[in-house]
């Protein structure tokens, strides 16, 4: 009896051991299998950002060149702090010393406003050609000195072409931009009532 007794526990054991070696197998795999995705989305989210960088470089840079010269050139350094991605833009200026990083801030120009709206259009291609939302400018160039303004309108209007969309533009720069758009809309202000004239 006491045998027996025996016997039908270590069934029991080996049963139980049997179904916990499942379990043990099917976490196993679903662990493999989520370490697998996140491998992969790790690689592809990686792929992407690359892509992305060498579009935004490219069109931050042409922006740049288009209002400031050939001497200028975004750079754009991917980085990982504590798993989370980050990117460093840099501008580069062609010097008689060779290529130096420069900071938007003391550059001056406006360099900063225009790096803004170049990295808007890139992210407009990146998103793709079914974004069709109009495009909003709020004093674009409030920064841009004077001697960049006449080239800046003709970025802008290249802007509005490339990217095909509806735009509005507001702006107290009556000299240059009011060429970037088809109609044109003036708003003063008259015993403290804004009056709007089609120009």
């Amino acid at each position: 009896m006491k045998t027996h007794a025996e016997e039908m526990a270590l069934e029991s054991l080996k049963e139980q051991k049997s179904k916990q070696e499942m379990e043990l197998f099917k976490v196993q795999r679903e662990n493999y299998n989520k370490k697998v995705v996140k491998e992969l989305l790790e690689k592809s989210s990686d792929e992407a950002r690359k892509n992305g960088k060498e579009v935004l470089e490219k069109t931050a840079t042409n922006s740049v060149q288009m209002v400031l010269g050939d001497k200028y050139s975004v750079q754009i350094k991917l980085d990982s702090q504590r798993g989370v991605p980050t990117a460093d833009v840099d501008i580069v200026k062609d010097t008689s010393k060779g290529k130096m990083v420069i900071e938007a801030m003391e550059e001056g120009g406006g360099i900063r406003d225009i790096l803004s709206l170049s990295t808007f259009v890139s992210n407009g291609m990146l998103v793709g050609e079914d974004n069709k939302s109009p495009n909003f400018f709020d004093e674009p160039t409030k920064f841009v000195s004077a001697e960049h303004k006449p080239a800046v309108a003709n970025f802008m209007k290249e802007l509005v072409d490339y990217t095909e969309k509806q735009t509005m533009l507001v702006t107290h720069d009556l000299e240059y931009l009011p060429s970037v758009g088809d109609t044109v809309y003036l708003v003063e202000i008259e015993d403290g009532v804004s009056k709007m004239t089609k120009q």
